[in-house]
């Protein structure tokens, strides 16, 4: 599926298109430092078609979440409207902004 990733100092989002989907088909693991997104859909109908465009299709997406950055023990996900949202919360000590003054003493 296509993806958007957006990025906010408390979370990162990731969305991804996956119309017709229904959430039990839709597997999301988080593995050596990977959270995979993966789905399996099946034909409803079964029967002789005079056409058939729609079938059984799978995909799976990765991308890398940084368990020193991310609290990955409360990633969630939500389906709506063909749209999964992933929300990677991060950990407090990354919300701190990267730049910052430092005093010369």
């Amino acid at each position: 599926p296509k993806i958007d990733v957006r990025d906010t100092p408390d979370a990162t989002f990731v969305d991804a298109t996956v119309p017709g989907l229904k959430r039990e088909n839709v597997v999301i693991d988080f593995e050596d430092g990977c959270v995979k997104i993966s789905a399996d859909r099946q034909d409803d109908i079964e029967g002789d078609y005079l056409h058939k465009e729609i079938h059984r299709s799978s995909f799976s997406r990765w991308f890398p979440v940084e368990a020193d950055i991310y609290d990955v023990n409360n990633i969630t996900a939500e389906l709506v409207d063909g749209i999964l949202t992933l929300t990677i919360p991060k950990r407090e000590e990354a919300k701190t902004p990267a730049s910052r003054k430092i005093e010369v003493k």
